[in-house]
């Protein structure tokens, strides 16, 4: 009988994303965040993105960890960002919330 040695990975849910999220522009929104931990085998394959204002939702992927938005109106924005692993393996959601109200120029 030959017996080898196993080594089992258990990768859990993401943690949520270290979310960042500024107007630079003129009705732009600017979203930047880290990549969660993972164990080395495994790595995150998409960020699901979903946008919602007082009247709609926006669902956007993202392969990169920044992600621009340009918004059609005034308002509070609330931007989730969530990163996934595999379609079954979906991490713990992050939200920010812009609200813009006047007009915002950043240099």
């Amino acid at each position: 009988i030959n017996s080898s040695e196993a080594t089992l990975f258990i990768q859990g849910k993401a943690d949520p994303v270290d979310l960042t999220c500024v107007i630079s522009l003129l009705y732009t929104i600017q979203c930047n965040w880290n990549t969660p931990y993972t164990i080395p085998e495994f790595t995150i394959s998409k960020y699901n993105i979903n946008i919602t204002n007082e009247e709609e939702l926006y669902k956007q992927v993202s392969f990169d960890t920044q992600y621009t938005y340009n918004v059609s109106e005034f308002g509070t924005y609330t931007i989730s960002i969530t990163a996934v692993i595999s379609e079954d393996l979906e991490g713990e959601k992050n939200e920010t919330i812009i609200n813009i109200e006047t007009v915002h120029i950043t240099d």
